[in-house]
């Protein structure tokens, strides 16, 4: 069996092999708790067994198992008691001779090596064998196995037992001696250097051990760092002498006297090893083939070569830079036999390694003796070249600061490699070749899962596993941690740990481990910058946009405090708000310290957060400023989206109705309104949504209605309705009449456009009496000709002139010209229906004429194809066709798709008129097919009646009949009486093209039962 007491207590089915101190030993397999353990549930059969651990093959007094048991609290019947638990726990091992009892106790049969601890002694007994011969390779081989076998404080829980205690504390005590002896082994081999940030971390966890603040100071003094030394030689007095009341040992006391007096005998004994200060490779390592590919081809030390190759590896935090460098650069060992040597440059830290320092440890490294290297940089840098000089050895300079903190520390001749690590791109690295590293793909983040916690595991839940690496946000960091987490619980189910990570609150608390965590990797990055950075970045965490131009760093800074830490120069400090000038700098910083990334096509000027860094930049922000300054800061933005989009709105269609017009004397929009909705699309819904849940109503109401003009042309029907509900219900919360009746006329469009004509009459009724309440005499004409809209498309043209009639009096009396020409330019298509072009004409021209005034293009084209139809209807079919062919370019130029699905519609009837079925054919088809993408079932039927002429006229009668019956059933379905008419005499007419006088007897009947007379 297996026992193991180096941590929580746990009992598997199987221990490894014990082997001879000169047999190599492979690192002893370690299970997860519970894995393959034995169901030891019941605390007191814990404490039963514990208490026998720490005497094993020894007799356990029968008082003293008592004591361990209950604590000295009375119980009755003891003894007994005690007999049932020795007898349930022997059922639990592999048989009943495990326990014995004997000479009034018991006893726990062991073998040897099934005891961890065991393993763990006979390890550092072996290790304290070879040191005494200084063989200190194989001293430190054997000792750094011993943490393999350690999962927490001896005994876990049960080391405040009073039985158990003093073999706990034993353990603790001797994994100390063994890493003080450990340290000792490598200071011996010449490995300071490498050593110090592990000893520093030791040492700092037991301030009071004089022996491993010793070895500390020893090898800061070793590596070059005497003044570091000092200062930890003075501070380990200060802690003696303030909690104890001593002064430091006689130890201790000698090693300040040498190194004051730069004694040599303080230098390691000198050795000809070869440097391997390679850090272990990662044994799960995945997912960057390409990569490492790449790499190797780039490292490689085969072939001529002018120059050290030298590689630079560039990536965000957490993106596994380290993992991968050391990954490559051990499958170069063999192509660099004089040696690998390694150093962390620290350069993500506040206080990055100094150039000169580490090449006192590097020319150490190389067996040079401290008396021997010079002071000065460029000596010590003139000396490493020489010693590389004709060697092939490997370098790896972890973490780099940037160029200047790497450029003296390349060797001068080919034939050493050089890899280096960075968070920002070196591009200006003479020679280097550049390897950027991004996120994981999913596939590569759970092929990483797989490796840590088993691929039986994931595939049996294979939707947590995913769910999981995509909360990760595929860092491999991220991954790592959450692997690392359920490898130690086995007993979890995946999907408890995705639960856990679907909680923004606490995302990055659930993402550490152990010494890994997120949070502190982002840490770095976030304390390197500039103050006028740091607030830009977590500013810009508070934004849900899904990316963001510079420009909306500008808003987020836009304080006077914020205005004078971002000033370049003095006009800038005068300026009325941060310089664009200013923000692209500080959105440059970011990217250089990989925050932020670029996104989008190049050039586009555009930057996004992943997922994980802007939920720390949020965490950093609420922390850091007040509410009323982070809600300001996001009002900031929010409210230049809304007077962005509204002045983009403006510039596509000037006469629309809006809630917040700019006026004539604001700043134009952009050049290419339509290209600016393209882009900031997303983040205006977004804006949307951020802009009421932060209570910033107005704002998330001029958001939702400028977008209107721009879902309107690319039919995103889906994002027009979510903005505008969402908006609707903040003016509800504002108590705003105005912007309640301009959304809901809004919403009305949209059902209009949907063919849902009730719910558009219920919303106008709405509307109309917000407008009332908001005394807003405007917006009660625009519902009167949305209302008379809805009328023609219902195919009621006099009553949609009544209203419509109604509505242009209403416009003009207010001295609104864009509402007059839009109600004009309904009226005109009122009278077309009945075929009078002629009286179409009037108003229309009138409403073409005020639309180009304007510029308003959109509505220009929609005049241009209501009056091509009026020239149809006066079978002026070239004059139509022109005309249509007009609109149609402003529409294709617009992007707008489904009024171009309008223009192919008529187009195809201009060409069937024309004698030219075919191109009808094609044209309408086409048509057709839009209206069905974009779910306009009244262009639909349009279609279908236009298809069933095209194909009686090609004499095509079954494709017809088909197509018109699907015209009528669409008509009837949308209450469209006049055009279900239209369709039905068509129809009726196939039918008796075809002989079928049945089936016309019934369309004849249809057509009586719909009450109206034959059109023409």
């Amino acid at each position: 069996m297996r026992f193991a007491v180096l941590g929580p207590i746990e009992v598997g089915l199987a221990a490894p092999p014990v082997r001879a101190a000169a047999e190599p030993v492979a690192a002893p397999a370690v299970d997860p708790p519970h894995a393959r353990g034995l169901p030891l549930r019941a605390p007191i059969l814990h404490q039963l067994l514990g208490t026998l651990l720490s005497r094993t093959n020894e007799v356990v007094p029968v008082d003293t198992l008592i004591d361990a048991l209950w604590s000295g609290h009375a119980v009755r019947s003891p003894r007994q008691k005690l007999q049932v638990h020795v007898h349930r726990l022997r059922q639990l091992l592999d048989g009943p001779e495990r326990i014995v009892h004997r000479n009034g106790g018991y006893l726990l049969r062991t073998r040897p090596g099934e005891v961890d601890a065991e393993r763990f002694d006979t390890l550092l007994d072996q290790a304290h064998q070879v040191a005494e011969g200084n063989d200190w390779d194989q001293c430190v081989g054997l000792i750094r196995q011993a943490p393999d076998l350690w999962r927490g404080e001896p005994y876990g829980e049960l080391a405040g037992n009073p039985v158990i205690r003093p073999e706990a504390e034993r353990l603790a005590e001797r994994r100390l001696s063994g890493l003080e002896q450990l340290y000792v082994a490598e200071l011996a081999r010449g490995r300071h250097s490498a050593l110090i940030a592990d000893l520093c971390r030791t040492a700092d966890h037991h301030p009071l051990r004089e022996r491993l603040q010793e070895l500390r100071i020893l090898a800061l003094y070793r590596a070059g760092r005497q003044a570091e030394a000092l200062a930890a030689l003075r501070r380990t007095r200060e802690q003696l002498v303030e909690e104890l009341g001593v002064e430091p040992g006689p130890a201790l006391i000698a090693l300040q006297s040498s190194i004051l007096a730069a004694d040599p005998s303080l230098e390691p004994e000198s050795h000809s090893e070869t440097p391997s200060q390679l850090p272990p490779a990662v044994p799960d390592f995945t997912g960057r083939d390409e990569q490492v590919g790449r790499l190797l081809e780039l490292l490689s030390s085969r072939g001529p070569r002018s120059a050290p190759a030298v590689a630079a590896i560039a990536g965000p935090a957490g993106v596994g830079k380290t993992t991968l460098a050391v990954a490559t650069a051990h499958r170069l060992i063999d192509q660099y036999p004089d040696g690998q040597l390694y150093v962390d440059l620290r350069g993500a830290d506040a206080g990055p390694l100094d150039p000169t320092e580490a090449l006192g440890r590097l020319l150490r490294s190389l067996g040079v003796a401290g008396a021997a290297i010079p002071e000065s940089r460029g000596e010590r840098s003139a000396l490493f070249r020489s010693r590389l000089a004709g060697t092939r050895t490997l370098i790896l300079l972890d973490n780099a600061a940037g160029e200047q903190q790497v450029r003296p520390l390349l060797p001068g001749r080919p034939g050493c490699g050089v890899l280096v690590t960075s968070r920002a791109p070196l591009a200006g690295l003479e020679g280097a070749s550049l390897v950027n590293l991004d996120l994981f793909t999913p596939a590569q983040a759970l092929d990483l899962l797989r490796k840590v916690i088993g691929a039986d595991r994931v595939a049996t839940a294979a939707e947590a596993a995913a769910e999981i690496v995509r909360l990760c946000d595929q860092l491999p960091l991220a991954v790592r941690i959450a692997a690392a987490r359920l490898a130690r619980r086995p007993d979890w189910e995946l999907s408890r740990l995705a639960e856990r990570l679907a909680d923004q609150r606490h995302r990055l608390d659930e993402l550490r481990s152990g010494d890994l965590a997120v949070r502190a990797s982002l840490e770095l990055s976030y304390q390197g910058l500039g103050p006028a950075a740091q607030t830009t970045f977590r500013r810009l965490g508070l934004l849900d946009v899904p990316h963001f131009a510079p420009w909306v760093a500008a808003t987020l800074l836009d304080t006077e405090a914020d205005r004078a830490a971002t000033a370049f120069d003095e006009e800038s400090d005068r300026a009325a708000a941060v310089s664009a000038v200013a923000a692209d700098r500080l959105v440059d910083e970011l990217v250089e310290a990989r925050l932020v990334e670029p996104f989008g096509s190049p050039g586009e000027d555009r930057y996004r957060f992943h997922d994980l860094v802007r939920l720390y930049a949020r965490e950093v922000a609420e922390r850091t400023e007040s509410e009323d300054t982070r809600r300001a800061s996001v009002g900031r933005a929010l409210g230049e989206w809304a007077a962005r989009a509204v002045r983009a709105s403006r510039a596509i269609d000037p006469a629309a109705f809006r809630l917040a017009d700019p006026g004539p004397q604001v700043l134009a929009g952009p050049a290419d309104p339509l290209g600016w909705f393209d882009t900031e699309h997303p983040c205006l819904v977004a804006a949307v949504d951020q802009a009421a849940e932060t209570a910033h109503l107005a704002i998330a109401c001029e958001l939702a209605d400028a977008l209107t003009v721009y879902v309107d042309i690319r039919t995103y029907f889906g994002d027009w309705r979510h903005t505008h509900d969402t908006a609707l219900e903040a003016a509800h919360r504002l108590g705003c009449h105005r912007s309640q009746g301009v959304l809901l006329s809004k919403l009305a469009s949209l059902e209009q456009i949907l063919d849902h004509y009730d719910t558009a009459a219920d919303l106008l009724v709405r509307a109309d009496r917000a407008f009332a309440a908001a005394a807003d005499e405007r917006g009660r004409a625009h519902v009167r000709y949305m209302e008379g809209a809805s009328y023609r498309s219902l195919g009621e043209p006099l009553a949609a002139r009544g209203v419509l009639a109604d509505a242009v009096s209403r416009f003009r009396r207010l001295g609104d010209p864009g509402g007059e020409a839009r109600a004009l330019q309904e009226l005109g298509a009122t009278y077309l229906d009945p075929y009078d072009g002629a009286a179409a004409r009037r108003p229309l021209v009138i409403a073409l004429a005020a639309f180009r005034q304007v510029g308003d293009r959109r509505n220009e084209a929609l005049t241009l194809r209501w009056l091509g139809t009026a020239e149809h209807c006066e079978h002026s079919l070239d004059s139509a066709l022109a005309l249509h062919q007009e609109a149609g370019e402003i529409f294709d130029e617009l992007g707008d798709v489904h009024n171009q699905a309008y223009v192919d519609g008529n187009l195809g009837r201009i060409r069937l008129d024309q004698g030219r079925p075919a191109e009808a054919d094609t044209l309408v088809a086409r048509s057709l097919a839009a209206f069905r993408t974009h779910g306009d079932r009244h262009g639909q039927a349009r279609a279908l009646h236009d298809l069933g002429r095209v194909h009686l006229a090609r004499e095509n009668l079954p494709k017809a009949a088909a197509c018109l019956r699907g015209a009528v059933e669409i008509w009837s379905s949308l209450g469209a009486q006049l055009w279900q008419v239209r369709s039905l005499e068509c129809l009726e007419g196939t039918y008796l093209a075809a002989g079928d006088r049945r089936a016309a007897q019934a369309v004849a009947a249809r057509l009586a039962e719909c009450g109206r007379s034959r059109t023409a």
